[in-house]
């Protein structure tokens, strides 16, 4: 926005600012007829109007038409103020609005991926608590295997310690270990199936982040692109403003013009004076 006031105010005059003042930006910008500087014009020229049938020395015509040139220009110097301030107010204006737009849209943004990040949440929480209770069937299931064979392997060891006999020592020794191999492969197979049923649910989690990775990211797509859009509308809505500014000030340049034509037709009226 304010690169393109830049442009449109650097064809105004460079000390306009200047000479006519600050004007507060967002107070409504008045018509060329409220100014002081139009008044002064159309007061003289009914000055002049009722001078039109007074004769007037050649001195005192050229000091009718240099003091209506003046105010004539001076009226035109306001008209160009007051398009200035109307450019400037539209700027401002319209710069507080698309930045009250692009929030609410950037808000409906934030609420919509806070929801999916909830909604997110809820179902890994889910899957998490299916994946505990899955494993732990898995646990109860080996278990019943391991656990008798567990008991009976310790049993095994307390009559190992108990025993001196070399022969029935090695005897026992086998029996532990063979049940030792067979805990051990439980353990094994039970290990197996934690890894396999870990990796199903892993797999599931990623497809529920990509899931909502996809909808996150198509929000943030559709929010930048109302973005977009709403700064594209606010580029016509400025041009169209500019240019009703543009046809406002060049109906009120007319209207001075034809104040002035009229002040310079009553001088074109005053009879010579004689002597």
């Amino acid at each position: 926005m304010k690169t393109r006031l830049v442009a449109l105010l650097a064809i105004l005059v460079t000390g306009l600012f200047v000479a006519v003042g600050p004007a507060p930006a967002q107070s409504a910008v008045p018509g060329i007829k409220q100014t002081v500087a139009y008044k002064r014009l159309k007061n003289y020229v009914g000055f002049l109007q009722s001078k039109r049938n007074v004769p007037v020395k050649t001195t005192r015509r050229k000091t009718y038409k240099t003091t209506l040139s003046n105010r004539r220009n001076n009226a035109n110097t306001k008209v160009l103020s007051l398009y200035s301030r109307t450019l400037l107010k539209i700027s401002r204006e319209d710069d507080a609005k698309q930045r009250r737009d692009i929030k609410r849209i950037r808000q409906n943004q934030k609420a919509q991926v806070q929801a999916l990040n909830a909604r997110q949440a809820n179902r890994l929480a889910a899957l998490q608590a299916k994946e505990n209770a899955a494993s732990a069937r898995i646990y109860a299931s080996y278990n019943l295997k391991i656990d008798p064979l567990a008991n009976k392997r310790d049993r095994l060891r307390r009559q190992l310690a108990r025993t001196t006999k070399p022969a029935k020592r090695s005897a026992l020794t086998k029996q532990i270990n063979k049940l030792q191999v067979k805990i051990n492969g439980l353990v094994d197979d039970r290990t197996t199936d934690l890894n396999g049923l870990a990796n199903r649910f892993n797999l599931k989690a990623q497809n529920i982040r990509n899931q909502f990775g996809q909808l996150i990211a198509n929000v943030k797509a559709n929010a930048q692109k109302q973005i977009q859009q709403e700064r594209n509308a606010w580029r016509q809505t400025f041009r169209t403003q500019v240019q009703a500014a543009k046809t406002r000030r060049d109906a009120q340049k007319d209207m001075v013009g034809s104040q002035a034509e009229r002040g310079f037709s009553f001088i074109s009226q005053m009879p010579p004076a004689g002597g």
